[in-house]
C-alpha cells in the first residue's frame, strides 16, 4: 500500500511504501480544550478547562503546520 504522510511536529511530508508484511503502531490522539489566558513576550499560556492544569506555547509552536 502506498500512502502519504505528515510528520505531526514538522509538517513534513513523505510518501511510503508499505509491503503486505509491514505492521504499523497504531497513535492514540486525545482532543483536550484549552482556553487562552494571557501572552508573556512570545509564549501564550493556556489553561485545560477540566483540570485547570496550565501550559505554555511559543508563537514559533503555534505557528507550526502541525497545529490544527
Amino acid at each position: 500500500m502506498q500512502t502519504r504522510m505528515r510528520n505531526l511536529r514538522t509538517g513534513a511530508i513523505i510518501d511510503y511504501r508499505f509491503r503486505a508484511e509491514e505492521f504499523v503502531d497504531r497513535a492514540i490522539l486525545d482532543e483536550v480544550e484549552f482556553e487562552y489566558l494571557y501572552s508573556e513576550g512570545d509564549d501564550f499560556h493556556f489553561m485545560n478547562t477540566k483540570n485547570y492544569e496550565q501550559m505554555q506555547m511559543s508563537r514559533e509552536e503555534l505557528a507550526s503546520p502541525s497545529t490544527i
